[in-house]
């Protein structure tokens, strides 16, 4: 298997590929961002603006650990800590071994870097810096094709990426003028 980045590959697409035989990155391509993150608005005062009281019925002390309907508590905050401690351990004890790296210099190659393919080239998180053809051509070399034929896309498949990207632009730019506008 050859795990290709032609853009980004952080965090958990990057962990989706620590497993291929090569990791192979576009000269532009950002690579790492190795770490755990639990995020979530506190909407309470905009709910005491709007009126909205939240009903609640759970079982288990920290079932709303996570909320945004409020302040986490003390102990909810130290809980979900623990789970993001816990899973970003399981990620970088899994980089570690799947990438021959040592764990113990994990500060050099995990801690949420982001780096450029150069840099993870050079701390061994991929395995080559390249184009697709040159990933095509390793696929070739450890499957042994003797003639290779790619499934290309057809126009409708095409017209739906574009579409999807066009829109998660638009989102995007509507979200950080929204975002700028506000704070």
């Amino acid at each position: 298997m050859v795990a290709y980045a032609s853009g980004i590959i952080a965090s958990g697409s990057y962990y989706a590929s620590i497993y291929a035989n090569t990791i192979i990155a576009n000269p532009g391509s950002i690579v790492g961002s190795i770490g755990v993150i639990m995020e979530s608005a506190n909407v309470e005062e905009l709910m005491n603006t709007l009126g909205i009281k939240t009903q609640i019925v759970k079982q288990g002390t920290y079932k709303e650990a996570g909320t945004p309907t409020r302040a986490w508590t003390a102990e909810e905050r130290a809980e979900l800590e623990t789970l993001t401690k816990d899973t970003y351990e399981l990620f970088v004890k899994d980089v570690a071994e799947a990438r021959g790296l040592d764990i113990s210099n994990e500060k050099a190659y995990a801690d949420a870097h982001i780096f450029s393919s150069k840099r993870a080239k050079a701390v061994g998180l991929i395995d080559a810096i390249g184009v697709k053809s040159q990933a095509k051509a390793e696929i070739i070399k450890l499957a042994k094709v003797k003639k290779p034929s790619w499934k290309e896309k057809d126009k409708l498949e095409s017209f739906f990426d574009q579409l999807t990207a066009k829109s998660i632009l638009q989102f995007q730019s509507y979200f950080y003028g929204l975002k700028s506008s506000i704070f």
